[in-house]
C-alpha cells in the first residue's frame, strides 16, 4: 500500500529532501506553502497522512489548518512540526487533536519511521466500534477500509465518509445540509447544494454496485436513509 501524505511547509529546505526520502521509501508526498492550497488540496484529494508546520507566513498558521482538517476528517493522523519548543506551543498542537509534536531541525529518516510507525499502528488497530457491518458491507474505520460480501472496494475519501455517515445513522433519514455539515464541514465552499450530495450519492451507490446501491434509499424532500438491517 501506498500511503499519501500533505505536507503543509513553506521552508524548501525541509520540503525537498522529505519529499525525496518518503517517495524513495514508498510514500507519496505532495507539499503546499500555505493554508488556502493545503485546504483545497484536503478537500478534493485523499491522504493518509498530514505534516503541518506551525509558523508559514504568519504565526500559528499550522494550527488554524490542523482545526479546519479536524472538522473534516477526524481520523487521519496529523503531526506539527516547528522550531518552537515552548510548553504553550506544544500545549496548543496537542489541543487540537495533533498525534505528535516533532521540533526542527529534524532528520528525514527519523520523521519517516516516525510517520511509518504511526500508520502501520493505526491499520493495525481493530476495534469492534470502529466497524460498522450491514447487509454485506463492512467498514472500518481504523483501517480506512470497504468490503462488499467480502470483496474490497476503493472509495474515495469523502465517499467513505459519506457511508460512514449513512451507515452510522442507519434506519434515520439525514437531511442534505446535515450530510454537507457531515462530511465536508461548515466552511465548504458550494454552501448547502443538495447537488453535491446528490452527485456523490449516486457515485458511492455506483460504488457498491447493483446489488447493494438499494441499501441507501432517497427520501424526497428529506435527505436520504441507509437501511437498517432486520
Amino acid at each position: 500500500m501506498i500511503y499519501r501524505v500533505l505536507m503543509v511547509e513553506d521552508d524548501s529546505t525541509y520540503t525537498k529532501p522529505v519529499s525525496q526520502y518518503f517517495n524513495k521509501n514508498g510514500m507519496t508526498v505532495v507539499c503546499v506553502g500555505g493554508e488556502k492550497e493545503a485546504m483545497r488540496l484536503f478537500a478534493e484529494q485523499d491522504f493518509d497522512f498530514v505534516l503541518l508546520d506551525v509558523k508559514m507566513s504568519r504565526d500559528d498558521e499550522g494550527f488554524d489548518i490542523g482545526e479546519q482538517i479536524r472538522e473534516m476528517d477526524a481520523y487521519i493522523p496529523i503531526i506539527y512540526t516547528t522550531a518552537r519548543v515552548g510548553l504553550r506551543d506544544m500545549e496548543q498542537g496537542y489541543a487540537t487533536k495533533a498525534d505528535d509534536y516533532i521540533t526542527k531541525p529534524y532528520s528525514e529518516r527519523a520523521l519517516f519511521l516516525k510517520v511509518k510507525s504511526m500508520l502501520e499502528r493505526r491499520r493495525g488497530l481493530l476495534h469492534t466500534e470502529s466497524r460498522l457491518d450491514m447487509h454485506g458491507i463492512v467498514l472500518d474505520l481504523q483501517a480506512h477500509s470497504v468490503t462488499v460480501d467480502g470483496k474490497p472496494v476503493s472509495l474515495p475519501r469523502t465517499q467513505f465518509k459519506l457511508l460512514h455517515a449513512l451507515m452510522e445513522s442507519a434506519g434515520r433519514v439525514m437531511s442534505n445540509e446535515q450530510l454537507l455539515d457531515k462530511v465536508w464541514g461548515y466552511n465548504y465552499d458550494y454552501g448547502y447544494d443538495s447537488s453535491v450530495v446528490r452527485n456523490h450519492i449516486a457515485k458511492l451507490r455506483g460504488a457498491l454496485g447493483e446489488s447493494k446501491r438499494e441499501m441507501i434509499t432517497s427520501v424526497r424532500g428529506f435527505g436520504y436513509r441507509f437501511e437498517e438491517e432486520k
